[in-house]
């Protein structure tokens, strides 16, 4: 089965630190990234292109990698994500 989310360490570590209900909605709204929904933009500025999605009050920073892939790169309240 492939892995379709490829989570870096550190944003691994930033969902593990959210607490378990909004955790799950933001894992839940990642399959439902991959099959094409959700508050998606471009992150500005950003190079190589990241994007990001929006969950409630959290975001979560991707970039997307072939095969319909994405690699997880932050995730956080967005006060503290733009930083």
């Amino acid at each position: 089965m492939p892995q379709w989310f490829i989570f870096i360490p550190s944003a691994r570590a930033e969902l593990r630190a959210i607490d378990q209900v909004n955790a799950m909605r933001i894992l839940e709204a990642l399959n439902r990234l991959r099959r094409g929904h959700g508050d998606v933009e471009n992150v500005k500025g950003s190079n190589p292109p990241q994007k990001r999605f929006r969950v409630g009050p959290y975001r979560v920073i991707y970039r997307e990698l072939e095969g319909g892939r994405f690699e997880i790169q932050e995730v956080g309240k967005r006060a503290e994500i733009y930083r």
